[in-house]
């Protein structure tokens, strides 16, 4: 047995050498680099060159790295992805601010075995040519410079000629390195709402970067300041503005307060209760906009009050302090219209889903609400009354075409050129409320055109898929194209890729 052990273990070892069989080839040469000369004075865009490293049979692709020194310890840019071909040696620098920079290339085999960086040049850029777009102004967050964790932030900046959409990046070095930077791309106008989680804490600089439609980038906007800790202090809670406290009132009512500095969506939190210790809740609203029509309440003395959300520390809802307590008396009243909701915008030709609420339970026998609109012709699936059944005191506003539930359809509205306001009102008793809804015409959304796939060979073709604005409520959404068609114009950047030049999106 000890004496066939050798014979076994080079059989296991042949056998080895033979599955495995791949023979690792030695890591590419470094690269000479060849343009721009060392210690250049050069503006945006750049172009970076270098010659073949060794046998090119091997190569598979380059990357290169942009860093403020020599030794590389902060890399400023580099390329996204391997650029791909041992033919390639050059590339297109941009988006980089004015000072001086250091750059290097690296070549990479065909199994992916990275060679040696080139030796170090370096350049000092000057300024922006021509052929990218200008540099933006970036502003101050709204409302806010300190902030918690998923806490919603709104940039702005100002639209730059000739970009077709923005980079925004924030980091917590001012010289944002590639490695410690967070960034959102292809942003089409000049605003973005972003968040961070939890682990990702600190003091930051944003900046952004305006793209034009040949991919190149113009000089990064100024950088503004803002953090995101669990230990940043809250805003003052809001300040209730009406009723005036201790009001004698009868439903509906609307109750009203000072808007807090980046309040979040829904994240107004209304409570309305018996006593003003609040240990009985009668009414609990999540609210973006601040006040709150309430269309139904028991009578007697009610204690009210607000507070607003921002972000979560850790697993928990982060809200400011309440707001002082308020107080209004609800009157005994007979049965009122209270209040019919619905989207306050919608995009012609969608689906509009709203509710009828009364200030109290329908009678035995069922409460007839009738329904009438400023502009019949704008929303023709408007029923003309509604019931709201015994002992309930809300109905849903809802018509469907034959043979399909009410659950999946709400009313269609009909198509307008220019925004327009129409008025819905739902009457009961002698009672009325009302409520407007504003028609959007139909238009691109954001991100108009998909292409799949993205990148192609000469010859090859790409399917292009367009979309309109959507608006969803409640789980319905729109965003159709009119009688006769949406038409829009197509255009390429490069004659290397064609596009018709119109389209029709079909109604």
């Amino acid at each position: 047995m000890w004496r066939s052990w050798p014979k076994l273990l080079a059989v296991i070892v042949v056998l080895g050498l033979v599955i495995g069989g791949q023979v690792t080839a030695a890591p590419p040469a470094a690269p000479t680099l060849a343009g721009p000369a060392n210690g250049a004075q050069v503006t945006i865009p750049l172009t970076i060159s270098w010659s073949a490293a060794g046998d090119t049979t091997g190569i598979g692709g380059y990357n290169w790295e942009v860093g403020l020194s020599s030794d590389f310890a902060s890399v400023i840019e580099r390329n996204p992805k391997l650029l791909v071909g041992a033919g390639t040696t050059s590339d297109i620098v941009s988006g980089l601010p004015n000072g001086t920079y250091f750059w290097r290339v690296q070549a990479v085999s065909r199994d992916l075995e990275p060679g040696a960086w080139s030796s170090p040049r370096s350049f000092i850029l000057t300024g922006a040519g021509a052929g990218v777009p200008g540099t933006a102004t970036l502003n101050p967050p709204q409302d806010a410079i300190r902030f918690h964790s998923w806490e919603t932030i709104t940039f702005t900046w100002n639209a730059v000629p000739g970009a077709v959409d923005y980079i925004l990046q924030e980091s917590t070095d001012p010289t944002f390195p590639t490695d410690t930077r967070v960034r959102q791309i292809n942003i089409p106008g000049p605003t973005e709402r972003i968040s961070f989680n939890p682990s990702i804490q600190g003091s930051f600089k944003a900046r952004v970067i305006a793209v034009s439609a040949d991919g190149l980038m113009g000089t990064p906007s100024n950088p503004v300041d803002f953090s995101v800790l669990d230990s940043n202090p809250f805003p003052a809670p809001p300040t209730l503005q009406g009723p005036a406290s201790g009001a004698a009132l009868q439903l509906p009512l609307t109750l009203s307060w000072t808007h807090v500095p980046n309040h979040q969506d829904l994240g107004y939190q209304v409570q309305i209760a018996t006593s003003s210790s609040f240990s009985t809740i009668e009414a609990s609203y999540g609210l973006t906009e601040n006040q709150r029509i309430v269309p139904r309440l028991t009578a007697g003395t009610k204690f009210w009050r607000v507070r607003s959300q921002h972000g979560y520390i850790g697993a928990t809802e982060a809200y400011t302090a309440w707001s002082a307590t308020g107080t209004f008396m609800v009157l005994a009243t007979p049965l009122r219209m209270g209040a019919v909701t619905f989207p306050a915008t919608k995009f012609s030709g969608g689906e509009a889903r709203g509710s009828l609420d009364l200030t109290g339970p329908a009678p035995d026998g069922g409460a007839i609400v009738t329904l009438t609109t400023s502009h019949p012709e704008l929303l023709p699936e408007l029923p003309d009354f509604r019931e709201v059944v015994a002992g309930e005191t809300s109905r849903e506003v809802l018509v469907a075409p034959t043979g399909f539930p009410n659950s999946l359809r709400g009313m269609r509205v009909g198509f307008v050129t220019t925004p327009t306001t129409v008025t819905v009102t739902a009457t009961y008793n002698g009672t009325s409320a009302s409520t407007t809804i504003t028609l959007l015409p139909p238009r691109l959304n954001d991100t108009p055109l998909q292409l799949a796939p993205l990148q192609m060979t000469g010859g090859a073709e790409s399917i292009g898929i367009v979309d309109l604005e959507v608006g969803c409520f409640a789980g319905f959404c729109d965003g159709l194209a009119p009688p006769g068609g949406f038409a829009m114009s197509l255009a390429s950047s490069s004659p290397a890729a064609t596009v018709p030049a119109t389209f029709t999106l079909l109604e």
